[in-house]
């Protein structure tokens, strides 16, 4: 989820006060301010310090990593919207049905693989282009028999290229 900042400032004579943080802790030292219930003459607000929370704890523990191994071995996953339809594939094998960024985004860190946020725009393509299907909430979607039988693809070898004949070249 994206995090906002949010600010508040307000100057009046000698007094300033200017508050930053997120929307809670603006909302809260405002409120507080307003009420006359802190003595903010003179003070300023410090930023709160924000907590890195670590990947374990967002882990919903649904993605079996040794089978995700398994299951990625020897397909091409070269690309982003290539990973999500076959960690789409993955879990609804595994009997999730309705995927959302967050189950992919545990493939991917048992894969090792760096998540982009920008990579979520993967779930409105695969609607966009009928693989997946919205799903009952906000965010969710469904594999559809097109996206299915597209994911199988990934592992089947593709057609071998055509070895290019050169021309003949011309004396001048």
């Amino acid at each position: 989820m994206h995090e906002h900042t949010f600010r508040f400032y307000i100057r009046q004579g000698d007094f300033e006060l200017d508050v930053e943080g997120d929307r809670n802790f603006v909302e809260s030292y405002v409120a507080a301010f307003l009420a006359g219930e802190a003595e903010l003459q003179g003070k300023k607000a410090i930023r709160p310090t924000r907590v890195k929370k670590s990947r374990e704890s967002k882990a919903s523990g649904m993605v079996d990593r040794a089978a995700l191994r398994d299951f990625v071995k020897g397909k091409k996953l070269g690309s982003d919207s290539k990973r999500y339809l076959a960690f789409s594939l993955f879990l609804k094998r595994q009997g999730i049905d309705q995927i959302n960024s967050a189950l992919v985004r545990e493939c991917y860190d048992a894969l090792d693989i760096p998540f982009k946020p920008a990579s979520r725009q993967n779930i409105f393509l695969m609607k966009k282009s009928g693989k997946a299907a919205a799903g009952s909430g906000q965010g969710y979607i469904t594999l559809t028999p097109k996206g299915e039988a597209e994911a199988e693809k990934l592992g089947m070898p593709g057609k071998p290229r055509k070895k290019r004949v050169a021309g003949k070249r011309s004396k001048k």
